[in-house]
């Protein structure tokens, strides 16, 4: 067992706020991290070709889109986004928000 703390791991400056990998494995196409998307920002839409994604809403009110249109979600919120499902998060409030990311290639 391997205990990693997200204190012990640097935040990585985004165009849109920053990002933290607590745990990549390229064989699996699997991570977990964290993303701060920062009042005012909007992260470019994209997509995990293969992977599945699951995102769950820390703090603060966050709003992603995708090809179906927009969802406002709150802390304690979880989005599915299946592989190949272009999205983005978008931060229109006053303050930061903060979620964790699950991305794995389950089949």
């Amino acid at each position: 067992m391997k205990i990693i703390s997200s204190k012990e791991v640097g935040e990585k400056p985004e165009p849109w706020g920053s990002s933290k990998i607590l745990f990549k494995n390229d064989k699996t196409k699997s991570e977990i991290g964290l993303f701060k998307c920062s009042a005012g920002k909007s992260m470019d839409m994209h997509k995990h070709e293969e992977s599945d994604e699951l995102i769950y809403v820390l703090n603060g009110t966050a709003i992603f889109e995708d090809e179906e249109g927009i969802e406002e979600v709150e802390a304690g919120s979880a989005v599915y986004l299946p592989r190949n499902k272009s999205h983005k998060a978008v931060n229109k409030g006053q303050e930061d928000y903060w979620c964790l990311y699950v991305v794995s290639n389950l089949k």
